[in-house]
């Protein structure tokens, strides 16, 4: 919110003073624990602008040896995999340390803190929610049953007068956490374009991440057909298509779900980056005073104005500026 007019920042003062009032903060949810041995957790960011690309979206997966990697997608431009470790802070905090990538160990570790924001975490702009990953006793039992929730899921959409279309739907696509045979998991993650190209991205956690192009195309009773017909380097001699059943915010191939993926839009993250605007603190004991309320006003121009208002005393202002000091890790390729 930017200062506009003097009955603007009036007003921000007045909310200011209403907050001490009664502020709720929200329970968190439960965050990785050093504790949970034996259980990979892994976090997948929302898909984000990117300056050269369709966009990114970035995966965090935190071993239970407290081995880190985080891999991060660029849509139709290719993939970064890091790797290093992480610990839990005593505030529940999450610091993963980055020491290289697939081509070269860092000089200095970069590092990144995500902390806990209701049900999912931040590291100050980029939010990140969990996975679901399935154990391999879990993918035994919905390989049992998926012809059973097969054929009754046909019936359901076949009584449905009207479904999902698939020509509404958003570009991103992310599966679960699925067992793989040589990998500590395997996660999909499918972008289907506007114009009927689509990719689709295999992570392999620990071993690398597969990069296929194709078409897709909105085939009768709400299945989405994609095609694999080859890699970024290489055409496949015969393409390989996969059948989705599109039901709500779901793609669903047998067993395996993906589910549709919030984006931010490039003006949703300016606005999320951009700290200027009137902030308003709480109210605070005073000496001589019944309270005091600090207003403090960060303009586009980079000059800054805080207000200390004393209740029943009165106020006072000082000027100066403000710049940005970057506390997160760097997303640039």
């Amino acid at each position: 919110m930017q200062l506009k007019t003097p009955s603007t920042f009036f007003a921000v003062i007045l909310a200011a003073c209403l907050m001490v009032l009664g502020a709720v903060s929200p329970a968190l949810a439960a965050t990785p624990s050093q504790a949970d041995d034996g259980v990979l957790q892994v976090w997948a960011s929302n898909v984000y602008p990117a300056a050269d690309a369709p966009g990114m979206i970035s995966f965090v997966a935190l071993y239970p040896n407290n081995a880190a990697e985080v891999v991060t997608i660029y849509l139709g431009k290719g993939d970064v995999t890091e790797t290093g470790t992480w610990e839990t802070g005593d505030d529940g905090a999450v610091l993963v340390t980055l020491t290289g990538n697939a081509d070269r160990e860092y000089n200095e570790p970069t590092t990144m803190t995500l902390t806990p924001e209701a049900d999912m975490m931040s590291d100050g702009v980029f939010t990140y929610q969990a996975l679901t990953v399935v154990t391999p006793a879990e993918m035994d039992a919905l390989i049992e049953g998926a012809e059973d929730e097969t054929a009754a899921s046909d019936a359901e959409n076949s009584d449905t007068a009207e479904m999902d279309s698939a020509s509404d739907m958003r570009r991103i696509w992310v599966s679960n956490v699925y067992p793989a045979a040589d990998a500590s998991g395997l996660i999909t993650m499918l972008a289907l374009y506007d114009n009927g190209n689509m990719d689709q991205y295999s992570i392999y956690l620990g071993k690398g991440v597969v990069n296929e192009i194709g078409i897709w195309e909105e085939d009768a009773g709400d299945a989405i057909s994609v095609t694999a017909t080859g890699t970024p380097d290489e055409e496949y001699t015969e393409a390989n298509t996969t059948t989705y059943q599109h039901v709500d915010d779901t793609l669903i191939d047998g067993v395996f779900v993906l589910t549709l993926w919030p984006e931010v839009s490039p003006e949703e993250m300016a606005n999320a980056v951009d700290p200027s605007g009137v902030y308003g603190s709480n109210v605070y004991p005073a000496a001589d005073a019944a309270g005091y309320v600090m207003v403090l006003a960060l303009y586009d121009n980079n000059n800054a104005e805080q207000t200390t208002i004393y209740l029943t005393k009165g106020a006072s202002s000082e000027v100066g500026t403000w710049a940005k000091r970057s506390t997160v890790r760097s997303r640039s390729r």
